[in-house]
């Protein structure tokens, strides 16, 4: 928590308030390490899903398709036991990059 402070560069709520609706929240993190870190304690985080806070990359619409895209690749691969998966909207099979 000490860390924090020099880890995270800004922090904000997306959208207008509402009534019975939450806001997304998204935040810069200053270092990866500390981003990667967050999202690891999360992910099996017992507040976290209690109360329904995800963390999740936000893409812009042309990686998020480049990535819906490249998916049924990806998802064989691993099936098949090989290393697969993003790093943002990159692609990489086996470590290498691959593309659409």
């Amino acid at each position: 928590a000490d860390k924090m402070e020099d880890a995270i560069d800004v922090v904000h709520r997306v959208g207008r308030p509402a009534e019975n609706r939450h806001r997304q929240i998204l935040i810069l993190f200053a270092k990866r390490s500390v981003r990667d870190e967050v999202w690891k304690h999360t992910k099996s985080s017992r507040i976290c899903k209690e109360e329904g806070i995800q963390f999740a990359e936000d893409l812009t619409q042309e990686d998020w398709k480049s990535r819906q895209a490249l998916w049924p690749r990806i998802e064989k691969t691993s099936k098949e036991g090989k290393a697969a998966g993003f790093r943002g909207p990159i692609a990489y099979i086996a470590g290498k990059h691959i593309s659409g």
